[in-house]
């Protein structure tokens, strides 16, 4: 059975699951129980589409394919290459339809959690690949690019190499080739096909940080959400207009920002300024979440903070009740 979609611009083929084990060994990839007459989607050549929801509601009608009084199709086989402009989502995590692209995959973003998703052929993201709870898996045998990949309780496995500026490894993700693996920033440890953690990464989720602040708790829904709407997961507070220091507590917190001194926050230790006009205490505070690469040498950190301040115009000393407390006085 054959069906057209005008608005794909693709001959969109329905094939039981028993030809497709026959043609393209499906089987063996995706679910061996299903039926013989359970239908599979195929794809003959390669697939262009603005978005592309791996839901068993929705994905035969996207593409064109009217069944309203037959079961769903079990999933999509791509006989050559996937452009989505948009997002590949899945919003289920406890099933949808499979995803086979036995060519590459390039997309905006892929957001996955009880769908399987297999690329023969490599993966370009520009924004992030985020795959969510263990009812589901992704498996790309080619190279990988993206901005971002978070894997929250989701096998997802890279066959080869693997860029992207920040990896959130909260388990599952595997890396076959360790030394094809470029990641700028990574919070946990990838493994090895082996379940042998890698040397890659960090235990620290230190680097959760470079998220946008509403993604810290890496909320499915958030995360998703975002995905579909094209919005990247980075922060980009760098891209705020700086706002101009009101009070003295703010010029002491903003001469240190400018001298390249860390403020604290939950991610990262850093400094704390306290109080207001009149009544300035600066000191160190370790951060509220993960784990601390090194000691602190607290007399060397305070020390900072008092040339930033003196330079800055600033009157400072130690506090006689506290000494890794710094009291500070704005000068006229």
């Amino acid at each position: 059975m054959t069906s057209s979609s005008d608005h794909i611009g693709v001959s969109v083929r329905l094939m039981s699951a028993d030809d497709a084990d026959r043609h393209f060994g499906f089987r063996a990839s995706f679910d061996g129980k299903a039926a013989n007459d359970d239908m599979v989607l195929v794809v003959d050549g390669d697939l262009t589409v603005d978005e592309l929801e791996l839901d068993f509601f929705r994905l035969d009608r996207s593409l064109g394919v009217e069944r309203p009084d037959e079961p769903a199709a079990l999933g999509l086989i791509v006989d050559g290459s996937l452009t989505v402009s948009g997002c590949v989502s899945n919003w289920e995590s406890d099933f949808g339809p499979f995803l086979w692209v036995r060519g590459d995959l390039r997309a905006a973003n892929v957001g996955t959690g009880g769908s399987a998703i297999l690329v023969d052929g490599s993966a370009v993201i520009d924004g992030a690949l985020y795959g969510y709870y263990n009812h589901g898996w992704t498996r790309i045998r080619g190279d990988v690019t993206a901005e971002v990949v978070i894997v929250e309780e989701h096998l997802m496995r890279f066959h080869s190499g693997l860029t992207a500026e920040l990896a959130v490894a909260e388990n599952f993700l595997v890396v076959d080739h360790p030394d094809r693996v470029q990641v700028n920033q990574w919070a946990g440890r990838p493994l090895l096909p082996d379940d042998r953690p890698s040397d890659l990464g960090t235990r620290s989720r230190r680097a959760v940080s470079l998220l946008d602040e509403s993604f810290w708790d890496l909320n499915r829904r958030a995360i998703l959400v975002a995905l579909t709407e094209g919005r990247s997961l980075l922060s980009r507070s760098e891209q705020a207009e700086a706002q101009e220091p009101v009070t003295d507590a703010d010029r002491a917190r903003a001469a240190l920002v400018a001298a390249g001194i860390t403020p604290h926050g939950r991610f990262h230790s850093g400094f704390v300024v306290s109080g207001g006009d009149g009544h300035i205490e600066v000191f160190h505070c370790e951060a509220d979440d993960g784990f601390e690469d090194e000691e602190i040498d607290m007399p060397e950190e305070l020390r900072r903070y008092t040339e930033a301040l003196t330079g800055a115009g600033f009157g400072v000393d130690q506090d006689p009740n506290d000494v890794d407390v710094l009291r500070v006085v704005a000068r006229d």
